[in-house]
């Protein structure tokens, strides 16, 4: 069989010896033939080669699981063997019988043999405690000593034979590499204690307790005690900086606490916002420099620490503590650093290819001859002698081809991202997997799908991908599936997450979206240069931009001219001409100053990123000059009317909306809001509001705005105006059940009630006096009643005591 004479003595891997496993199990495992040639290739390691038994065990401890005879039949035929070579008297087979001592020492710390087999083989070596018996057992020690000591059943038998030994050393007479041996096999198995002093980093009270909190204590049902704590420490001593201790241990709860605990770190960040800012910020900078750095310098150590901190960014994004921008220049970071394409590549290239329709042909044929996309089940034969005969005759490789708008492209090799490396694969599964919930949105969109086909062509640059980075690709997919499953019901069209099956499919696709944001940028840059007045055609654009901004408030202030005094309005005209004819000949002075400021200055000039900037600051302001504008020829056609008593007609209405035509008056106010006068737009049933500002001059301005019934605006105005009406209705029934009373009563100017009227309290009557005292006026009277009663007693009730 290829698989066990080839493959099988090359196996110095463990990569290697998995894929081995997985090989013989898919395609020969079903086969009995082939298992028992499986035992005898494996049972017949070389005695020169014992560096393959580590790997032979490691194949035995995974076939253990799917065929166990294959391990019960090793473990018994090398007991079997081992206890055949131990009665051998003569001194010869020394390789033989080490390799089978190590073979078993092996398959015992796989667990695959039990630790009975060893230990028998270590009394059997006792017995006879000499020649090669001693180099035996010596070698059983060092391979899987340390194992059977550390072992809780396994290390009391052990330190039994161990002490037999040292008498057997002691009362025999070795040479001194026999005791050197036996010296150097109990040191393996129980090295001696070393006093090294660590020195122990002294605290302050302070520290220890914010440590405790953060590190030890805090956890998913404590955020709000801990928070609480925090806010106790001075923010204002200078000398102590506790905002740089909360983000160091916050780091550290990360890095060495509990990955489950990262959600709870970030909702203790998110209520730190409002009172400790400085403490976002510094933690934010730290994790965005801390990535940056194991980017940039990779090792193995940092990969843990470099996936808590990913998660932390993902867990703060979802409490709204990072920005949207920033975790996707993060997941570009993560795919696109250190893969530049140089310039002087891209320059040859664009000189050997020349691209006619779009940026990258469909389809690309390397010189190799790969034009096809090389199914999971199929492998590549080796290639023969004679075509790479042919390929080297050919001469040079020519360069891949690149499009003009890609500044990144994996296939250009890094020392810090090699084909083999997919440690970013797994950061970026990491952060996507945190944060999917905000990111799967309507308006982010466009974006993850760029950012996912730059993903998936990043990946099919590597050379093979372990089981659990696959496991974690599946799992982020789904995830992200599965969430936008929840969006499509908002989102316009059928959108779904692309998984493409090819290198090239996944390239067209981001050399696409490039192309189309590289076209994006140079219409804005246009558009600026246009506003700016440098290119052609400028002056037509801001008049056609003019022209429209007019028609607007145009129709607008025909809207909201309805119910305006003629004489208020001229006299407010007139004003505001003359302020408006004032800041336009201003406005006109400053646009002829910067005109003739850019037009001094070459179109060249404004590729850099200052003078762009300085265009979009100067569109911004003229803009901002057109709004101030458009409100001053607002507020001259504004009418004026008096605030009425209703309260949804004191209720602010948006600019945006305007009124239908068969609208009443402003001055006619109708006493049932929802009557069938009052329309909307689309000629539903509204109620009429009106916004009251202050004008010019201290001028009262309104405007109305029809709201439709069906809105929560409206219920909640007419719930107030409903209860502000039922409440007059009971003032008003109070106040006149109080006069039919007291018009009932003598005219004797008592204006309480009569003596019989009253229960009588402990046998005794009560006076004007002590009905006062107890029970006070009465609060639903009101002033009124009270007035009308002391004018017609005079006083006289309170004479009678």
């Amino acid at each position: 069989m290829l698989l066990l004479e080839e493959e099988l003595p090359e196996c110095n891997r463990r990569d290697l010896v998995d894929n081995l496993a997985e090989k013989f199990c898919t395609n020969h495992g079903t086969n009995k033939n082939a298992r028992k040639r499986l035992q005898q290739a494996i049972f017949l390691v070389p005695r020169s080669r014992l560096d393959l038994i580590p790997y032979y065990s490691r194949l035995v401890a995974i076939f253990d699981r799917v065929f166990p005879e294959i391990s019960s039949y090793l473990v018994t035929e090398l007991e079997k063997q081992f206890h055949g070579l131990a009665r051998w008297k003569k001194q010869q087979g020394i390789d033989s019988r080490i390799r089978n001592a190590r073979f078993i020492a092996e398959l015992t710390k796989f667990r695959v043999a039990p630790p009975i087999v060893v230990l028998r083989c270590l009394q059997r070596c006792i017995q006879d405690f000499s020649g090669h018996n001693i180099d035996v057992a010596c070698c059983l020690l060092e391979s899987c000593g340390r194992f059977l000591h550390r072992s809780k059943h396994t290390a009391p038998k052990l330190a039994d034979i161990m002490d037999k030994i040292t008498r057997i050393r002691k009362a025999k007479h070795f040479d001194e590499r026999t005791v050197e041996l036996i010296k150097s096999a109990f040191f393996m198995v129980q090295p001696p204690k070393v006093n090294t002093v660590k020195r122990k980093k002294t605290l302050t009270d302070t520290e220890d307790y914010l440590k405790h909190l953060i590190i030890y204590r805090l956890d998913n049902s404590n955020v709000s005690f801990v928070f609480k704590q925090v806010l106790r420490f001075p923010s204002s001593d200078v000398s102590d900086d506790y905002s740089e201790l909360v983000v160091k241990y916050i780091l550290k709860a990360c890095r060495k606490g509990r990955f489950n605990s990262i959600t709870a770190v970030a909702s203790l960040a998110a209520k730190l916002k409002k009172e400790r800012p400085e403490i976002i910020s510094r933690l934010i900078d730290l994790l965005l420099e801390e990535l940056q750095i194991i980017i940039e310098n990779p090792n193995v150590r940092d990969q843990q620490r470099a996936i808590a901190y990913t998660k932390l960014i993902g867990e703060l994004h979802s409490h709204g503590l990072i920005l949207l921008e920033t975790i996707f220049d993060q997941l570009h970071k993560f795919v696109n650093f250190d893969h530049d394409i140089p310039s002087t590549h891209r320059e040859i290239a664009s000189d050997q290819l020349l691209i006619k329709g779009s940026p990258m042909p469909s389809s690309l044929r390397s010189e190799l001859g790969v034009n096809k996309v090389i199914q999971e089940d199929e492998e590549l034969e080796d290639e023969d002698d004679d075509k790479n005969e042919e390929l080297n005759a050919k001469g040079p490789l020519a360069p891949m081809p690149v499009s003009k708008f890609s500044r990144y492209d994996p296939r250009v090799f890094s020392i810090l991202d090699p084909p083999s490396s997919v440690f970013r694969i797994k950061l970026v599964c990491t952060l996507l997997d945190s944060c999917a919930s905000s990111l799967v949105t309507v308006s982010n969109f466009p974006k993850l799908e760029s950012f996912l086909a730059t993903f998936q062509r990043y990946i099919f640059i590597k050379n093979a991908l372990p089981t659990d980075i696959e496991f974690s690709l599946l799992d982020t997919f789904d995830i992200l599936d599965s969430t936008l499953k929840s969006v499509k019901k908002t989102m316009k069209g059928k959108a779904s997450i692309v998984r493409y099956k090819s290198w090239f499919e996944a390239h067209d696709a981001v050399v696409k979206a490039e192309e189309a944001e590289a076209k994006a940028k140079e219409k804005s840059r246009e558009r600026l240069l246009s506003q700016a007045g440098i290119l052609s055609g400028g002056d037509e654009f801001l008049e056609e931009q003019d022209d429209f901004d007019e028609n607007s408030t145009g129709g607008i202030s025909k809207d909201d001219s309805t119910g305006v005094n003629d004489n208020d309005s001229n006299s407010v005209s007139d004003e505001s001409m003359s302020e408006s004819e004032e800041d336009s000949e201003e406005e006109d002075s400053e646009y002829d100053d910067v005109d003739e400021l850019i037009g001094e200055e070459r179109v060249d000039d404004f590729d850099d990123s200052d003078a762009l900037r300085k265009l979009e600051d100067e569109a911004f302001e003229r803009e901002l000059r057109k709004l101030t504008l458009e409100a001053v020829e607002k507020g001259k056609n504004s009418a004026r009317i008096m605030a009425t008593s209703k309260v949804s007609d004191s209720m602010p209405s948006a600019s945006q909306f305007s009124r239908n035509k068969n609208l009443q008056p402003a001055d006619v106010v109708n006493e049932d809001p929802t009557m069938p006068g009052t329309l909307t737009l689309s000629g539903a049933s509204g109620m009429n509001f009106t916004f009251l500002k202050r004008g010019r001059k201290g001028r009262t301005e309104t405007k109305s705005l029809v709201v439709p019934v069906e809105t929560n605006l409206v219920k909640v105005a007419t719930t107030q105006d409903t209860e502000a009406a039922i409440e007059r209705d009971m003032l008003k029934a109070r106040v006149l059940r109080y006069e039919a009373e007291s018009a009932e009563m003598s005219y004797s100017g008592d204006v309480y009630m009569s003596q019989e009227q009253i229960p009588e309290v402990r046998n005794r009557s009560l006076r004007n006096i002590d009905i006062d005292k107890q029970f006070g006026r009465s609060r639903t009277l009101g002033g009124r009643g009270l007035a009308r009663g002391r004018g017609n007693s005079s006083g006289r009730g309170l004479k009678r005591v």
